[in-house]
């Protein structure tokens, strides 16, 4: 309101691909952008770093820097002739170093196309260079394209080349629910764990956003995509995260607590009940006896508490071999496509969670 700007932060995890900093968008006239940009940088500079982070050289040094997001093919023209533009600018303005950071092309998808240009410097040299690079960019104002969605999740994941892919195995996808307090031993540190996960399993996994629960059920949904092993083989890993998690002691000694930890649920498009329940559950006893199961069964409290939504649960029970097994036979059976959307908010016809905060720290997460 002070300066007549909209400024958008992007999502909790939405990190900016090869780094471990969101992203803040700024629209208004040049000149109160530049002053957002300035308060940016008193905050970052003012703010109290972590313990953990705390003697880390990187972390000095990145409070010194102002990073502007720029197009991938913008940036590139300012490092020809031998960087020539960017050294005018370092001169000119007497900053410390000025240089453009492509780690987001090697560490994403295809699909973005957006490079970092980093300055560091006494703040005064930085915020007139960053104007340098923002005028430069309103000249060239036709060629300017950026991600407005902020949506860099979608990104953080890198296409495999013809040859890594495994013609054999086509893609598989498969969608499970887990227990809200997993997901940050599930994701670790700056989505580390999980980003981890899928380059060494070759899968994509994606998260449904924080407050987007399962209708009827206090738990978030995990996607996967990938070959049908290597998809079991992250359910697997779902599974010992939650059987290892502590458990917060507001849940402590509530049996459906212990229970949910021996159990994998998994989510199927709801036209497939019929054939599950048919023949008075024949298959549903089938499965519960060639696996050595202590139940398996349909969960369809989502129907009840929601509007437009298609998918129910088949939630199954017992030792983790045997569900394992039990859970690759339900996915192989399940030829139905499952919706790739993780937005469950827009089916909730009551009130289950807390909407998210309206406001976030406007400044990299390593500092929050």
């Amino acid at each position: 309101s002070e300066w007549d700007c909209h400024i958008k932060v992007s999502d909790y995890g939405h990190l900016f691909p090869g780094t471990l900093e969101r992203v803040i968008m700024i629209k208004g006239s040049k000149d109160n952008v530049a002053k957002v940009i300035q308060k940016v940088m008193e905050i970052q500079q003012t703010v109290d770093i972590p313990e953990s982070l705390k003697g880390n050289e990187w972390v000095d040094d990145r409070k010194r820097e102002l990073r502007i997001v720029v197009p991938s093919h913008w940036g590139r023209q300012l490092i020809t002739s031998d960087g020539e533009k960017l050294n005018e600018i370092k001169g000119n303005q007497s900053i410390e170093r000025i240089h453009l950071d492509e780690r987001a092309s090697a560490q994403s998808t295809s699909g973005l196309n957006e490079s970092v240009i980093v300055i560091r410097g006494e703040e005064n040299d930085v915020l007139k260079a960053g104007d340098v690079i923002i005028d430069m960019m309103l000249a060239d104002s036709e060629s300017w394209n950026t991600n407005t969605d902020l949506n860099y999740r979608q990104f953080y994941i890198k296409k495999p080349s013809s040859e890594e892919q495994d013609v054999s195995s086509p893609l598989f996808q498969a969608k499970i629910l887990i227990p809200a307090y997993v997901i940050p031993k599930l994701i670790g540190p700056y989505w580390k764990q999980i980003n981890d996960l899928q380059s060494e399993l070759n899968c994509i996994i994606n998260v449904s956003d924080y407050g987007h629960l399962f209708p009827g059920t206090f738990e978030r949904v995990i996607m996967i995509k990938g070959s049908k092993d290597n998809v079991a083989k992250v359910i697997q890993k779902v599974m010992e995260i939650q059987q290892t998690v502590d458990i917060p002691e507001s849940l402590k000694g509530k049996a459906w607590v212990e229970n949910r930890n021996s159990e994998l649920r998994i989510v199927v498009p709801v036209d497939w009940e019929l054939p599950i329940i048919t023949n008075n559950g024949e298959m549903l006893r089938e499965l519960k006896e060639n696996h050595v199961l202590e139940s398996i069964r349909v969960d369809r409290r989502s129907v009840g508490v929601s509007t437009g939504l298609k998918e129910i649960i088949v939630v199954i029970k017992g030792e983790d071999e045997n569900v394992l097994k039990a859970g690759n036979a339900i996915l192989e059976m399940m030829s139905a496509d499952l919706s790739t959307d993780l937005n469950y908010k827009q089916f909730y016809s009551k009130k289950t969670v807390r909407s998210r905060p309206l406001w976030h720290f406007t400044l990299p997460d390593t500092f929050e």
